[in-house]
């Protein structure tokens, strides 16, 4: 078996390749020695490709040399330390309009290319990629918006309305605000991206080699659907945010030292990135998963980083990022068994005190939990989270004690955090274990992952005493199914309030077939808004030719419909 890596890190790129413009950079060299150091412990045979060696040429051959001598079973680990981009998109593919790029010394390394020489590895062959580096696009994302505010249309050609802006008034450029991608977080760390006015610079300079090199490269997708290694992939922050640089390592690679801890970390590839997800303080960096190819549960289910074989299993999906980017559920011993939990009454009455909850460790000592009013928030995937403490006047719909573990065996919701979120319809929560007291986060455990966030435990918020004299809550009575009417939204991504589903489970019962209900095949009237209770609604908002979101909102037309074609509503 061999095990082979490469590790690139740029403090510097070119400036006579980017208009004078060198990115300078502090910690990268250090990242990129740093993951070659883990290498080295795990038996890797390394090479680094620092600076100036790091050009598109070099790094190109390098992994197709490595793709070469490598078969079933071997390992590649591929690690990027640098400034990120983005480049137009000239072909449609991208939904964006963006390609994301690796500011490399000649020129930006496009994904496409890098999606062509992951393809070409042989089936079996394991692929770890990290890159501490930024993939935000703010500025083209931004000003691409701009337009099409403008224009006041939906479908608007992105391309050729930049092309135009850049090629008729270059000197206008000032117009779009730019904001210094410099700009320091807290005063300290620079963003490891490049600054807006030097990407479109640099694009508009080299257009046409840029476009004929992702034309050379090839479709993404088509890539994509032709690859046969199992990539796992790691990145510093999501597409839309920045990767932050550091004195001696970048604010990613930091913390995945820390959670790596020499070697002591023993977790699969989910908790690994979980826990130096967690470990990072600021908002705005939130690590992204990945998985491409088809990747065995035995693969992303084994120890980072380990060489050792592993056993066939159960494939995931082709070229999936676990659920919006989630960090998937995993299954190994050790990583996901004896999980903790919490437990407390489901429905609380606004003017209840604040809830107490029974938590169960499980087999670790120490623990610590996070609230929201939305749980597609445990994902990670979005810049949605309003931070308790943030600057910003928003109102709060995240908490967590991420910065503090506790060992009771009760926690309560602090006053002002209950006070906050009482306000939504539903507070989700989650608890995760650990057996550090401080620091790093060994034996990390959670209640649940991030795919699986429609599972989450929640407490429904209501102005009226719903709690039974024995304390616990229970249910509306049926009398209100009779009434006809919801609290909340229910279907994908609905609040799902127990009796507001039950509501819609039972009108669309009501309604016959040819009408797009569900009367010769009844939904089971529990509360639960599971698959086939959205693709229940789905079926109704066809047939009436409403858009098919799986979705009913209060006091929608579509409600009405729904009312009307149940006879509940003339």
């Amino acid at each position: 078996m061999k095990a082979l890596s490469l590790h690139i890190g740029l403090n510097y790129v070119n400036p006579d390749a980017y208009d004078g413009w060198d990115g300078e950079l502090a910690g990268c060299i250090n990242d990129a020695n740093s993951m070659k150091s883990i290498a080295d412990s795990q038996g890797f045979t390394s090479a680094t490709l620092i600076d100036s060696q790091a050009t598109c040429a070099n790094v190109t051959n390098k992994i197709s040399e490595i793709c070469r001598q490598l078969d079933n079973g071997d390992f590649f680990l591929l690690t990027y330390s640098g400034h990120g981009g983005q480049l137009v998109d000239n072909t449609g593919e991208e939904t964006d309009g963006l390609n994301e790029t690796w500011c490399l010394w000649d020129r930006q390394f496009i994904d496409n290319e890098i999606y062509n020489l992951l393809s070409q590895f042989k089936t079996g062959v394991r692929i770890f990629i990290s890159s501490d580096s930024c993939h935000s696009g703010t500025v083209i994302r931004a000003f691409l918006r701009q337009i099409r505010k403008i224009k006041g249309a939906d479908k608007v050609n992105y391309v050729n309305e930049f092309n135009k802006f850049i090629n008729s008034s270059p000197r206008n450029l000032p117009v779009l605000k730019l904001r210094n991608m410099d700009n320091a977080f807290d005063g300290v760390l620079k963003k490891r991206s490049m600054p807006e006015s030097q990407a479109i610079k640099n694009y508009e300079k080299n257009k046409n080699g840029y476009d004929a090199i992702r034309n050379l490269a090839g479709s993404k997708q088509a890539s994509r659907a032709a690859m046969n290694a199992s990539v796992i992939y790691i990145s510093g922050c999501q597409d839309t945010q920045s990767s932050y640089d550091g004195p001696v390592n970048g604010a990613f690679t930091t913390e995945l030292l820390n959670v790596w801890n020499n070697g002591s970390f023993n977790g699969n590839y989910p908790s690994f990135h979980s826990q130096i997800r967690d470990m990072i303080a600021n908002p705005n960096q939130v690590p992204e998963y990945m998985k491409l190819g088809p990747v065995a549960a035995a693969y992303e289910n084994s120890k980072p980083y380990s060489t050792a074989v592993v056993s066939a299993g159960t494939t995931g999906s082709n070229g999936t990022a676990g659920s919006n980017g989630s960090t998937g559920s995993g299954s190994v011993t050790g990583a996901t068994q004896d999980k903790p939990s919490m437990t407390t009454s489901p429905g609380y009455n606004r003017q209840d005190p604040a809830p107490v909850f029974q938590v169960n460790k499980g087999s670790n000592p120490y623990y610590y939990v996070e609230f929201s009013t939305d749980n597609s928030l445990f994902t990670y995937n979005n810049s949605n989270r309003i931070f308790f403490g943030n600057p910003d006047g928003k109102t709060p719909n995240w908490f967590a004690t991420w910065g503090d573990r506790f060992t009771a065996s009760t926690y309560q919701l602090p006053d002002n955090v209950w006070n906050t979120l009482k306000n939504a319809e539903k507070i989700y929560y989650r608890i995760g274990s650990t057996s550090s007291p401080s620091g790093a986060w060994n034996d990390l455990k959670v209640s649940f992952y991030g795919e699986d966030y429609p599972t989450a435990p929640s407490i429904t918020l209501s102005d009226t005493r719903s709690r039974s004299g024995n304390g616990s809550a229970g249910s509306r009575p049926d009398a209100f199914i009779s009434s006809a009417s919801i609290h909340g939204s229910v279907g994908s991504d609905g609040t799902n309030q127990l009796d507001d589903v039950k509501t819609v489970q039972q009108l669309l019962n009501e309604i016959k077939d040819s009408d797009g209900g569900s009367a010769t095949a009844p939904l089971s009237v529990d509360g639960h808004c599971d698959p086939d209770t959205i693709a229940a609604i789905r079926r109704f908002q066809n047939k009436q030719e409403f858009a098919g979101t799986g979705l009913i909102k209060i006091n929608s037309s579509l409600l009405h419909m729904l009312l009307n074609k149940s006879g509940r509503e003339q």
